[in-house]
C-alpha cells in the first residue's frame, strides 16, 4: 500500500518525529555479543594461509592481513596506483610480523580472538589468557599512506618485522589471455620479465630504525607503440607515459628497535611495541627523489602523536558508519506466524544482507579515495588462488577498465551519500572527452565524444581489443573485436550518473565542469554519428549493436533508454544553471530519438520491451532490453506502461543471482518485493570457496573479491528500503513481507531520509531538510 506523508503525519505517533534520535551503529543486531553486529567480523581461531585475509584501507592503501597459529602476523600492502612495468596493478610489498619472539609457549597461542570492526577501522587481535595475553591492533592511517601496528603484551617480549620484497628476481611470468598486460592480444603471447625489487642497504638508510625496499619501472615497452597503432600519438594532449620511472616500495620503521638485517627490524623487550610500514608510489626522474619523500612521509607522520592518529582514523570510520545504513531483522509478527524451517530462513535472510551490505560498503571506503577508480576484478584485495599464474597479483580481466564492471560500486555510493568515493571516478572518466572526441573524429569523422567499453585511464583501447594492425592501415578504423564495437552506452550512463550525483549534491560546479560538457560531447556524437530519417523524423542507428550481446542491431534499446534519459535530466535542469542554446539541442535531440523498441513475444504472445528494433547474432548473457529500467529508470514501479517492462523481465533469456547480473535491481525497480528477496539471499552468501571473509564474493564471472556482486548487493539493499525520482522520494518501495528495516540514506536534493519500519508500520521518519518530508511516500508491504 502506499501512504502520502501528509496523511502519515496525522497518526498519533507522528508526534515522536520531532524527538527521535539515531544512531547509525549496531542498527538491527546490537546487544552485548558484538560478534552479532554486521559491523564485525570475529574469529576464534588464527587463519592458515593468505585465503584467511581480513581487509583493510584506508581508500587509498589497503591491506590483506592473517594472523596465523604461530602469532605472526602477514600483512600484503597495496595501493590503487602501484602499476608496474607492464602496466599490471600488482601489490606494492609483504610485511611479516612476529609478536612472541622465536618460541612461543603454547600457553602463549591459544586462546585466539580476532576482530575487524569497521566502526574504528581496526583489526584487532589476541593470543593467549587474558592475565598474560598479547594483543596486536592493525589499521591504516586515515590521513598518511602508513600501515601501524600496536602491539601490547601482559609481559615482555621482543617482538620483530621484516619486510618481504615482492618480486624477489628476475624471472618471467607466462602471460595468459586477456591476464596481466597492457599488450596481450591472441596474436602476440609473450613472456613478461619482472624486474626485482631493491632492498636497501642499512648504510644508506642511516637510521636504525629502519628498512626499505622498492620497485621502479626502468621502461615501458609497450605504451608509445599502442598510442602509435590506435593513432592516439596524435593527439595534442596525449599523456606523457604514467607508467615509466614509477616507483613504489615499503619504509619499515619501529618506535624502538634496531636492525638486525637489511630486511628485518628487530624491537627492543618490552610491553608495548609499534611498527609502521610507509606505502608510496609516485613518478619521479631520479630514485633519491622518491627515498626523499618515503623518508618525508614518515618523519612527519611521527610529528603527529600516534593517539591523536588513532583518534582521526577512528573518527572517520565512525563518521563513514553514521553517514549511512541500512538494517534489516525479522518481523516479530512474521515469526510468530511462521513454521520453524521458515522462521529460521527469515532469521538468516535479513542477518545476511544486512551484514553483506555493511561489510561491502566498507571494501568500497578502504579503496575508494586514491588515484584511480575501483577494480572490479579483485579490487586492491586479491590473492592467490589454485592454478593462476601470477600469485596474489593475478587478475582475470586483466588490468583495464570495462565500464559495465566499474560503474556498479558508484551507483551504490549514490545513495548512502558516499560522494567522496565518487570523486576519482569522475576525474578519471570525464578526462577522457577530449581524447574521445579525438578518437570519434580520426576514426568516424564525426563530432562529439564516444567512450569505448574497455580502456585504459588515458583513452587507450586495449590491444586484444582493438588489434594490432595500425589504425591507418585500416578501412574500419574501430576496434577489430566485435564484443563491444559499437557497444556505446558507457558515454551515455557517465553522463547520466554525473547529472545524477548534481542531483543528490547539488554541487553547481561540478555540474557546469564535468556533467554538462561531458553529456554535450555523447549526445553531440550520437546526432552527429547517425543520419536522420527523412520518412520517420527520427534517428535510424544503425549499425549498431546491444551491449555485449547482440552484435548486429537497428536502433539499440541501451542507447536509445540512454539518449532519452540524459535529454529528459538535462532538460529538468534549473534554466539559470544552462543555457539556451544546449536546451535547444537537448530539446531538438530528445525530438528525434526513437522511442524505447517493443516487441510482441511470440511465444506468450506478451508486449514487451526489445532489444533493439531489430537485433541478430547473439554472443552473450545480458539483458538489454531492460536498461530502460536499470539503469536508466524510464519503467519503474511508479510510472505508466510498467507492463511492457514486467513482462521482459518474465521472458528474459537468462536467469543471473551473482556477479554483474542486474536481475535483483530490475525487481526492485519493477516492485517485485518476494523476487527481490530471493536474489538477494543468493547474493549474500556468494562469497568464494577459498575465501574467510564472508564479502569476498566470486570469481563468477570475473575475479576475487567481486566487487560487482557486492555493489549490486548494495544498490538493491537501498532500493528496498528507498528510491527517489525527481523530487519524489518512495520509502519501502519493495521491502518484503516478513521484513523490518531501519536506514539511513541520501535522495536528490542533498536529503537524507532516516525511517524505521517495525511489522508494517512506520516507527519513526524524519527528513534533513524537515520540508521534504512532504515528498515522501510511504509504500508499505501487506503483512495480514
Amino acid at each position: 500500500m502506499k501512504i502520502s506523508i501528509s496523511s502519515l503525519l496525522t497518526a498519533v505517533w507522528a508526534v515522536s518525529l520531532a524527538v527521535m534520535t539515531f544512531n547509525g551503529t549496531n542498527r538491527a543486531f546490537g546487544g552485548d555479543d558484538a560478534s552479532e553486529s554486521p559491523y564485525t567480523v570475529v574469529w576464534t581461531t588464527p587463519s592458515q594461509n593468505w585465503n584467511g585475509t581480513t581487509p583493510l584501507g584506508n581508500g587509498e592503501v589497503c591491506a590483506n592481513v592473517w594472523f596465523d597459529a604461530n602469532a605472526h602476523a602477514h600483512i600484503l600492502i597495496a595501493r590503487t596506483d602501484s602499476w608496474d612495468d607492464y602496466g599490471r596493478l600488482v601489490k606494492v610489498g609483504a610485511v611479516e610480523i612476529n609478536l612472541l619472539g622465536e618460541e612461543p609457549k603454547p600457553e602463549q597461542l591459544t586462546p585466539f580472538r580476532q576482530e575487524l570492526d569497521v566502526r574504528n577501522g581496526a583489526l584487532v587481535v589476541s593470543y593467549g589468557e587474558s592475565h598474560k595475553q598479547t594483543s596486536a591492533s592493525v589499521w591504516i592511517d586515515t590521513n598518511r599512506p602508513v600501515v601501524v601496528v600496536e602491539i601490547q603484551g601482559a609481559n615482555e617480549v621482543e617482538a620483530s618485522a621484516s619486510l618481504r620484497p615482492w618480486r624477489t628476481g628476475e624471472g618471467e611470468t607466462l602471460v595468459e589471455p586477456m591476464v596481466s598486460d597492457l599488450w596481450y592480444t591472441p596474436e602476440k603471447t609473450e613472456r613478461i620479465v619482472v624486474k626485482s625489487d631493491v632492498v636497501l642497504s642499512n648504510d644508506d638508510l642511516k637510521a636504525s630504525n629502519r628498512v626499505l625496499c622498492y620497485h621502479r619501472n626502468v621502461k615501458t615497452k609497450y605504451y608509445d607503440e599502442i598510442a602509435r597503432t590506435q593513432g592516439l600519438d596524435a593527439f595534442e594532449n596525449h599523456q606523457p607515459d604514467p607508467y615509466v620511472n614509477r616507483t613504489f616500495g615499503l619504509l619499515l620503521c619501529a618506535d624502538s628497535g634496531h636492525w638486525r638485517d637489511e630486511t628485518t627490524l628487530t624491537g627492543t623487550k618490552g610491553k608495548t611495541r609499534r611498527f609502521e610500514i610507509v606505502a608510496h608510489v609516485a613518478q619521479t626522474e631520479t630514485v633519491d627523489e622518491w627515498l626523499e619523500q618515503i623518508a618525508l612521509i614518515a618523519d612527519q607522520a611521527g610529528v603527529t602523536p600516534i593517539e591523536t592518529r588513532r583518534q582521526q582514523t577512528q573518527e572517520y570510520w565512525r563518521e563513514f558508519t553514521n553517514r549511512s545504513w541500512v538494517c534489516f531483522s525479522p518481523s516479530e509478527k512474521a515469526l510468530a506466524e511462521l513454521p520453524d524451517d521458515a522462521k529460521e530462513a527469515l532469521i538468516a535472510d535479513t542477518r545476511d544482507v544486512t551484514k553483506a551490505y555493511a561489510l561491502q560498503r566498507y571494501l568500497f571506503a578502504c579503496q575508494g579515495r586514491g588515484a584511480y577508480p575501483i577494480k572490479f576484478n579483485g579490487g586492491l584485495f586479491t590473492v592467490a588462488q589454485p592454478g593462476t599464474p601470477e600469485g596474489h597479483d593475478y587478475r582475470r580481466w586483466g588490468p583495464g577498465y570495462w565500464w559495465q564492471n566499474t560503474r556498479l560500486p558508484y551507483y551504490a555510493s549514490i545513495t548512502s551519500g558516499d560522494f567522496d568515493l565518487m570523486t576519482t571516478f569522475f576525474e578519471r572518466y570525464c578526462a577522457l572527452v577530449p581524447i574521445c572526441e579525438f578518437r570519434a573524429k580520426q576514426y568516424l569523422g564525426v563530432e562529439g565524444a564516444y567512450f569505448p567499453e574497455c580502456v585504459y585511464l588515458d583513452g587507450a583501447v586495449f590491444p586484444e581489443t582493438y588489434g594490432l594492425q595500425p589504425w591507418s592501415e585500416r578501412q574500419d578504423k574501430l576496434q577489430a573485436s566485435g564484443w563491444h564495437k559499437r557497444e556505446w552506452v558507457g558515454g551515455l550512463e557517465l553522463a547520466f550518473l554525473a547529472i545524477q550525483a548534481y542531483e543528490y549534491t547539488l554541487d553547481e560546479a561540478f555540474l557546469k565542469q564535468k556533467a554538462i560538457p561531458t553529456a554535450n560531447a555523447v549526445l553531440k556524437f550520437f546526432d552527429s554519428y547517425y543520419q536522420t530519417d527523412s520518412a520517420s523524423g527520427k534517428l535510424a542507428m544503425s549499425p549498431a549493436q546491444a551491449l555485449e550481446t547482440w552484435w548486429d542491431c537497428d536502433n539499440p534499446t541501451p542507447e536509445i533508454a540512454g539518449i532519452r534519459a540524459v535529454t529528459q535530466k538535462l532538460l529538468a535542469l534549473p534554466k539559470e544553471l544552462t543555457t539556451e542554446e544546449d536546451r535547444a539541442f537537448w530539446q531538438a535531440l530528445f525530438a528525434k530519438t526513437p522511442e524505447v523498441p517493443t516487441r510482441v513475444d511470440e511465444k506468450s504472445g506478451l508486449k514487451v520491451l526489445a532489444a533493439a528494433g531489430r537485433f541478430a547474432q547473439s554472443r552473450n548473457v545480458e539483458t538489454p532490453e531492460l536498461y530502460p529500467v536499470f539503469p536508466f529508470r524510464l519503467y519503474s514501479f511508479e510510472k505508466p506502461e510498467i507492463e511492457l517492462a514486467q513482462n521482459a523481465y518474465k521472458i528474459r533469456l537468462n536467469h543471473f543471482s551473482t556477479g554483474w547480473a542486474q536481475d535483483d535491481i530490475f525487481c526492485a525497480y519493477l516492485g517485485d518485493g518476494e523476487g527481490v528477496r530471493e536474489h538477494l539471499a543468493t547474493r549474500a552468501r556468494n562469497g568464494a570457496k577459498t575465501e574467510r571473509f564472508p564479502v569476498f564474493w566470486g570469481p563468477n564471472f570475473d575475479w576475487i573479491p567481486d566487487m560487482d556482486n557486492g555493489s549490486v548487493l548494495n544498490i538493491v539493499a537501498q532500493s528496498l528500503a528507498l528510491q527517489a525520482d525527481g523530487k519524489r522520494i518512495f520509502v519501502a518501495p519493495v521491502l518484503p513481507k516478513g521484513w523490518n528495516v531501519d536506514f539511513k540514506l541520501w535522495a536528490p536534493q542533498n536529503t537524507t531520509v532516516q525511517c524505521k519500519i517495525v511489522d508494517g508500520h512506520v516507527e519513526a521518519l524524519q527528513t534533513v531538510p524537515a520540508q521534504r518530508l512532504d515528498d515522501v511516500e510511504i509504500c508499505l508491504p501487506s503483512v495480514e
